[in-house]
């Protein structure tokens, strides 16, 4: 019995370390209001924490506001040198929509949520934003 609760002890630590390595945190400017699901972020700089399946977005400013939102994996053939972040826009509305690192083949896109899809049922073809994105 003690060795299964080492080995559990011992795989969960690994686990939890892997996560931290594959951790990536980056910044952007964003210059207009975006949403996350239902949370609206107004325009300003923005911390990106990047971790396996999961964005946090905190902006830097006055307000501190951030959001969550869990993400699927993305790919491209060409990499981006300086990383981009992605928005579908419906008129004057945006939504984030992708992660891209810079130099890096994979990417992680947002799960849509009813919000945005209630906005593209109504606005049709989503027009797409990229906003420069730096490791932090």
């Amino acid at each position: 019995m003690k060795r299964l609760a080492f080995g559990v002890g011992l795989m969960v630590a690994l686990t939890s370390a892997t996560v931290q390595a594959q951790a990536t945190d980056l910044r952007a400017n964003i210059p207009f209001e975006f949403r996350i699901g239902e949370t609206r972020l107004p325009a300003g700089e923005y911390l990106i924490k990047q971790a396996p399946g999961v964005l946090i977005v905190k902006e830097q400013g006055a307000n501190h506001k951030a959001a969550m939102l869990f993400t699927t994996a993305e790919f491209r053939l060409d990499p981006l040198k300086t990383g981009e972040v992605e928005f579908n826009r419906y008129g004057d509305t945006y939504f984030l929509a992708k992660i891209w690192l810079p130099g890096d083949r994979q990417g992680r896109a947002a799960i849509k949520g009813p919000r945005e899809k209630e906005f593209a049922t109504e606005a049709g073809v989503a027009r797409k934003v990229g906003i420069a994105l730096q490791r932090k």
